[in-house]
């Protein structure tokens, strides 16, 4: 899937997360599969920690969303 240009929402929610400021967040974004069918994608953005609680990444998970 490529993201339709529209990241500004999906760029604040990574910054979120890597700052500190969330510990995960979702959102829905237009995007493109493959085929070239425009789609919308749920994506989940979470931090990721250690062990020790210190946030190391965070991890993104998109899926198409049903209409």
């Amino acid at each position: 899937m490529r993201p339709g240009g529209r990241l500004t929402g999906l760029r604040q929610s990574i910054r979120a997360c890597l700052s500190g400021q969330s510990n995960g967040e979702q959102l829905t974004v237009a995007a493109t599969n493959r085929r070239g069918r425009s789609i919308h994608c749920q994506v989940t953005v979470s931090a990721l920690r250690d062990a020790s609680h210190q946030l190391r990444d965070v991890i993104m998970i998109m899926a198409e969303r049903e209409s």
